[in-house]
């Protein structure tokens, strides 16, 4: 019976598979080695796919996982593959020390989704060899101990993976999290914690220890807050942040914040609170902030007299806080030259507002507007700029007129209902 080993890289690679044992004081090193010894067509897609979901379910499934080389090697862990037919291979498995072959396990696999079934029963099986065994390795008593305590992590609502090399330490950790890690002593450890939805690396410590030497890892998540200014703010106020009830200035990064909690973000005025919201400030992350004023766009429907040269009434569209088109219809009837004349005319105007003072619904602002007369008489033709003042539900309107030969002056006043898009 030929075997190939199964594991196949174009060149020597190790891996280390590094699985606590029952008491916790010792990792034993698990090495795979990975080498062609022959090739056979009908297994060399299925051993790519096999080799992938060992690795990736090996870092899934073990308390700890190393990337990097280490001298000591405890066990080696051994996979040989054979055809058995277009269908199916035959796996042998080993598990050895140093001089004796500990376990070896035969079991056919075929080469489609079912091979996922094998991998899933080499995992049982390395799980329990791990459960089971103990550390009795002379080298392994001989070893200078130090210990990592990691305690005290001030951490929000993320989930985070703690390495010690690339060695996975804990899958969770959370503000009660704590362990004691006991490793060789008198080299250098490089500690990382990473965020679960993205592998963003929070912290990242290099640590060297001596015999005996215990040392404390302590992490406090940390955020930074950008709290832009005012949307929509009203013309001529000024406006105060706080965060908590301090002071602080917008568009400025405001850094070193405890991350994992929430904060209030307020915004005043000389007057009144007009805005107030709580968020939460993630770790490792920019959170921005855009307070804004609540605004709707809305619908005036507006009923006027101009000094008792006509009666109107129009409909008015304001938006973007400060603008406002509109269009107005009007009508009078009047005497001259013993003749009854009925006077209709069309008005279109569009506006600005330069102030605004929303406790008491006052506004101030500017206009033009063009009219057009429908009666016999083109005097009326022309175009005008006015001031717009409303408080309330009143309006008045001072304009001069031009009728592109003189000037006159018009005052309009009237009230209006709101009606909110």
């Amino acid at each position: 019976m030929r075997y190939f080993l199964f594991f196949f890289l174009s060149s020597l690679n190790l891996y280390s598979y590094v699985i606590t044992n029952e008491n916790k004081d010792f990792l034993p090193v698990f090495y795979v080695e990975l080498k062609e010894i022959s090739t056979n067509k009908i297994t060399q897609n299925f051993k790519t796919i096999f080799l992938n979901s060992i690795n990736y379910r090996l870092k899934k499934v073990n308390a700890n996982f190393l990337y990097e080389k280490v001298e000591k090697i405890d066990f080696v862990v051994s996979f040989f593959v054979q055809s058995v037919d277009n269908k199916r291979v035959e796996i042998l498995l080993k598990i050895s020390d140093r001089n004796n072959t500990i376990l070896e396990k035969k079991f056919i696999s075929y080469l489609d989704r079912r091979l996922f079934d094998s991998v899933d029963e080499i995992l049982f099986i390395l799980k329990k060899f791990v459960d089971e065994i103990k550390i009795v390795s002379i080298e392994v008593k001989k070893r200078k101990i130090a210990m990592i305590n990691f305690k005290n992590f001030d951490v929000g609502k993320e989930n985070y993976f703690l390495y010690l090399n690339d060695n996975l330490i804990s899958k969770y950790v959370n503000k009660h999290f704590s362990k004691i890690v006991n490793v060789e002593a008198e080299k250098t450890y490089t500690i990382r914690l990473k965020q679960d939805k993205n592998e963003k690396i929070v912290f990242e410590e290099d640590v060297f220890l001596n015999e005996n030497e215990i040392k404390e890892i302590e992490y406090t998540a940390k955020g930074i807050l950008f709290v832009k200014n005012i949307k929509n703010p009203e013309l001529w106020k000024e406006y105060k942040y706080f965060l908590d009830d301090e002071e602080v200035f917008p568009e400025r990064e405001i850094g070193n914040l405890k991350a994992g909690r929430h904060y209030n973000i307020m915004v005043k005025d000389k007057d009144s609170i007009v805005y107030n919201d709580v968020i939460y400030l993630e770790d490792g992350k920019i959170t921005f902030v855009e307070p804004f004023l609540n605004y709707n766009d809305y619908i005036k429907i507006k009923f006027f007299s101009a000094i008792n040269e006509f009666w109107a009434m129009g409909i008015d569209y304001d938006f973007f806080r400060y603008f406002w088109i509109g269009v107005n219809f009007g009508f009078n009837t009047y005497y001259y030259e013993e003749k009854s004349i009925d006077k209709k005319f069309l008005t279109i105007e569009a506006g600005f507002y330069y102030f605004s003072y929303n406790s008491i619904n006052f506004k101030s602002g500017i206009g033009i507007g063009g009219q057009l007369n429908f009666s016999e008489s083109k005097e009326e033709n022309g175009i005008s700029a006015f001031l717009n003042f409303e408080l309330f539900n009143f309006f008045i309107k001072p304009a001069v007129f031009y009728n592109f030969e003189k000037f006159d002056f018009q005052a309009m006043a009237g009230l209006y209902l709101t009606f909110l898009l």
